[in-house]
């Protein structure tokens, strides 16, 4: 049993790792969705891979705004399409695939945050809340944006430490969230309020410039476009200065709950959802019981991921989604999973009780995963398709229509 003892932190993260698979791709095909955002995502692919067309600009980030994020995330999806043949069922892969580098981005971050008990507990909550499974099998770029949100957390609080070999990677995962949602708007003002913080020698000035240029290419290829098109470019424009109707502070109490929404994201039950907005605070006071002190930069940091985007979307009147907040997803679950294992280590009570609520946090997400039962959606569109093949019919073109798609990728010579 030495052996156990030995790699006993391994058999613990391949067992959870094991756990967030099965989850991800049990019954893939049965339960995959191919709607309009995974057929777009299909037919980019189809083009780089059949036409060679290599894009510049990737997914339109909102209906008619002019505002596109970056392509990276098509050439990405373009891997899996190669080696499927360009079959749809590269779509829930890609999903199941990102949510495995999900996995290890949440544990290597918030084992270096918080340290390896909070990781393993952030990881298992993640791997059986029906939320996030629901959320982990659905593929687009959204998928992302929690990963990056924790991965910038992460950089700039070292920077915030003085550690300034982390400034090019800040700059990189900054540049690399522009290809993924255009909520990355909040990085820039973020790390805006925390210039003041910011180590001030002449080796940390080197780093930033250096930095600059290596953001620039990332959003080159959306500079680009811009340049290029000026509808687009004046379409962004009018539609930001359309949609900014300033700051209300009825709009701003109107969204307090969305500011605070991936906490219940977690934790799911609605008796959670008046209790949400106590969990930033109760952390603050754990973590100054535990530790012994303050930690201003890391409690300011989680303050500007709530906080920001609460102000942002306070002075946008368009239509806002729950998921334009989820770049501060895991670092709720880091904070969640931290007071868990607080309340763990406190005492026999707390510790029964805390095993109670999570054993049948578990229990509920897993049962409710299999009483939803399977769509068949995607086979029943592949087996519609290939009959009409057979009988030498033809499927015209229509925008986000799979079948459309199907028939494209299963004739193409």
């Amino acid at each position: 049993m030495s052996w156990i003892r030995k790699y006993k932190s391994t058999l613990i993260l391949l067992a959870i790792l094991g756990i967030h698979i099965f989850f991800r791709f049990y019954q893939l095909k049965e339960r995959a969705s191919f709607g309009w955002d995974q057929i777009d995502n299909a037919w980019a692919a189809y083009r780089i891979l059949v036409d060679h067309n290599y894009p510049l600009q990737g997914m339109m980030a909102k209906l008619n705004s002019g505002i596109t994020i970056g392509p990276l995330y098509y050439y990405y999806i373009s891997i899996f399409y190669f080696f499927t043949n360009l079959h749809p069922i590269a779509s829930p892969i890609i999903a199941g695939a990102s949510s495995i580098i999900n996995f290890f981005v949440l544990y290597i971050i918030i084992k270096k945050i918080f340290g390896k008990k909070t990781a393993y507990v952030a990881l298992l909550i993640n791997a059986v809340g029906f939320q996030s499974i629901i959320a982990d099998r659905l593929q687009w770029p959204v998928n992302f944006i929690p990963t990056l949100g924790l991965l910038i957390f992460y950089f700039l609080y070292e920077v915030l430490n003085k550690k300034i070999r982390y400034i090019p990677l800040l700059a990189f995962a900054v540049g690399l969230s522009f290809h993924i949602h255009f909520t990355s708007i909040f990085y820039p003002i973020i790390i805006f309020l925390t210039l003041p913080w910011w180590p001030k020698t002449k080796q940390a000035c080197i780093y930033v410039v250096a930095s600059s240029f290596l953001f620039i290419a990332m959003v080159m290829p959306t500079i680009l476009t811009f340049w290029t098109n000026k509808a687009g470019a004046s379409n962004a424009l009018s539609y930001g200065t359309s949609y900014y109707h300033g700051f209300h502070v009825r709009r701003f109490m109107q969204l307090s709950h969305d500011a605070f929404i991936q906490f219940q994201f977690i934790l799911e039950f609605r008796f959670f959802r008046p209790l949400v907005f106590l969990i930033y605070p109760l952390f603050i006071f754990l973590y100054r019981v535990k530790t012994g002190v303050w930690n201003i930069r890391l409690m300011y940091l989680i303050f500007l991921w709530i906080f920001v985007p609460w102000i942002v979307f306070t002075v946008y009147s368009g239509e806002i989604t729950d998921y334009y907040f989820s770049m501060n997803r895991y670092v709720a679950l880091g904070i969640i999973s931290y007071i868990t294992v607080w309340f763990f280590e406190k005492n026999m009570t707390t510790k029964v009780i805390v095993c109670f609520f999570w054993v049948y946090y578990g229990f509920i997400g897993i049962r409710t995963f299999f009483l939803q039962m399977p769509t068949h959606d995607m086979q029943k569109k592949e087996d519609s398709v290939k009959n009409i093949i057979s009988a030498g019919q033809h499927i015209q073109f229509v925008e986000g229509s799979g079948e459309s798609y199907m028939y494209s990728a299963f004739t193409k010579k």
